[in-house]
């Protein structure tokens, strides 16, 4: 297995009143092999200036696996535009070893205002989920993203406790 998979990344623009704003979201799963752990997502846009962005420990995967996920908002500001189209590669530091999921050195692209984009072959991934419960919580709200290939027109979903 890789010791770094990237699920999902989520490339979303929001206009409003009077603010606008590009928010990028990585999903990725890990491969558990150390206590100690560092995830980081170098992305670059339009501009070609490269950024770092730290990912943090979202939940269990199974015994051996693990959630992390990462995300940032950008305002548009006279002073900076969005990033609009952004290449990004992930470095995971672990047990002083580091691990890279590059796309065989090509960067993964994420195109501007695309929502969320499903990667490895993925039939259907849950998004923005908690891992449990809050306190005198009795609802959730599911978001599951569908690959295209699917053309799917609604999702049913099974729950049992």
């Amino acid at each position: 297995m890789n010791k770094i998979k990237l699920l999902y990344v989520e490339n979303v623009i929001t206009r409003k009143a009077k603010q606008v704003q590009q928010q990028l979201t990585f999903f990725l799963s890990l491969e558990n092999i150390g206590y100690d752990k560092q995830v980081d997502i170098f992305w670059a846009g339009e501009d070609n200036a490269w950024h770092e962005l730290t990912a943090h420990y979202h939940s269990m995967l199974g015994n051996v696996q693990e959630y992390w996920s990462a995300s940032v908002i950008i305002s548009l500001i006279e002073q900076q535009s969005l990033p609009g189209n952004i290449t990004f590669n992930i470095r995971y530091k672990v047990a002083n070893n580091e691990y890279f999921l590059d796309n065989d050195r090509h960067n993964y692209h994420s195109e501007a205002d695309s929502g969320i984009q499903l990667l490895g072959n993925q039939a259907i991934q849950n998004v923005a989920f908690s891992n449990q419960l809050l306190s005198g919580q009795h609802t959730i709200t599911l978001t599951a993203a569908v690959n295209q290939s699917f053309a799917a027109k609604k999702v049913i979903i099974h729950w049992t406790t």
